[in-house]
């Protein structure tokens, strides 16, 4: 069985997005672009609701070319279990206030037993204990070292 990855909207903005002057952006395109083409054959890739509805903002061209890219993919759907880690890892200073929709995509990934998340823009985290691994960056569903937020939070998940 393929290890499973969580990917978030900024990989599908990346992925789609036309080709930029901007050195950074057009370095982070070519990177998720090569990224996926590996990753889309070794790993059992999936989005969750919010991510659908946040590649349907913004201009109709490119709604559609994420809309593709999605194409296929499992959709995880956000349950209760992911509201209230996403508020719980809000709360405990583990995501910023200022990026509840971050705590959701990260809280989705954990209750439905993903095993990585691929993103662009957590940069924010990494003090919740992520490894990271690949470009975008894969990181691991890990985010207190020596805390029970996960058991508490999700019914029927084990402490790693």
């Amino acid at each position: 069985m393929k290890p499973s990855v969580y990917v978030e909207t900024t990989v599908i903005g990346y992925l789609t997005s036309w080709p930029s002057d901007n050195l950074v952006v057009a370095g982070h395109q070519r990177t998720t672009r090569e990224w996926w083409e590996f990753a889309s054959e070794r790993f059992a890739l999936m989005v969750s609701e919010l991510v659908v509805r946040e590649s349907g903002r913004g201009d109709s061209q490119a709604v559609k070319d994420r809309n593709e890219a999605l194409r296929g993919l499992p959709v995880l759907g956000i349950s209760d279990a992911a509201d209230r880690l996403a508020n719980e890892l809000v709360s405990k200073g583990a995501i910023p206030q200022s990026e509840p929709e971050d705590a959701l995509h990260v809280a989705t990934a954990v209750v439905d037993g993903v095993q990585y998340i691929s993103d662009l823009e957590f940069q924010a985290h990494r003090q919740c204990g992520h490894a990271r691994q690949d470009s975008p960056s894969l990181r691991r569903r890990r985010f207190f070292s020596g805390d029970d937020l996960l058991a508490r939070s999700t019914p029927g998940v084990m402490k790693r």
